[in-house]
């Protein structure tokens, strides 16, 4: 399984040149010189008579700042022969022109050198808006009761009684004979109108507040960043496959 380097950071965070690579028998290969995110270079010297590019998923562990190979040094010593198109066609290896031929303990890391697909993320930025609603303002509202003196003229009824002499010298029928020399009292009521204050309540008006919402256009920019591809060395890859 390919396992690029920040993978394989994630499990060894303490991976770093300049450590010592061993057999996994613990024989001394050599140190790591220089490290990118497919692989890392031994020095040549202790082993290799070149420098030497392994890949990550040939590391079996790292552990008190050795790190230790899934092979032993009889395995690798297939490695070590100038023959070896491994190290020795190295370029043409990693562009995937020709195949490495390790032990077959390796073999499956390296067959899929030339078919592997590396994934290489492009990103650029997209311009965003986001609305948030900010208070602008507000409108209260507050009833505010006053007192005032109201004058009306209201027209009164008043009622006398007036007493009126009238002379007759009319001779009285029976009845009216009988009913002469009784005493007898009359009364007659006289009526005011008189005022009688009150109140009552009315509804005299109304206030209503309505929110009415508007759109207007607004014209927003802001720098963007976005990555490109450039491709160096495929010209030489491709005079060499070619040749």
């Amino acid at each position: 399984m390919f396992i690029n380097k920040s993978k394989f950071l994630e499990k060894y965070p303490n991976f770093t040149p300049g450590m010592h690579v061993y057999g996994n028998d613990g024989q001394s290969l050599g140190r790591i010189i220089s490290s990118d995110e497919n692989s890392f270079t031994i020095e040549k010297g202790v082993f290799f008579p070149k420098d030497f590019t392994l890949r990550y998923e040939d590391i079996n562990d790292v552990r008190n700042d050795k790190i230790y190979l899934k092979g032993t040094l009889g395995s690798l010593r297939e490695w070590k022969s100038p023959e070896y198109t491994g190290w020795e066609h190295v370029e043409r290896v990693n562009v995937g022109e020709i195949k490495p031929q390790p032990v077959e303990g390796f073999r499956p890391s390296y067959e899929a050198l030339a078919e592997e697909t590396v994934k290489v993320p492009v990103f650029e930025e997209e311009l965003e808006a986001r609305k948030i609603a900010r208070k602008t303002g507000e409108v209260r509202v507050k009833k505010i009761v006053h007192t005032e003196l109201k004058h009306l003229t209201v027209p009164l009824a008043h009622e006398e009684v007036r007493v009126y002499h009238i002379s007759s010298g009319r001779i009285l029928k029976d009845d009216e004979a009988r009913e002469a020399f009784k005493d007898k009292e009359v009364s007659m009521s006289a009526m005011d109108e008189d005022v009688e204050v009150g109140k009552h309540t009315v509804l005299k008006e109304e206030v209503q507040l309505k929110k009415e919402r508007t759109i207007e256009q607004r014209d927003i920019s802001d720098r963007l960043r976005s990555e490109s591809i450039e491709i160096q060395g495929e010209d030489e890859a491709k005079k060499k496959k070619v040749g």
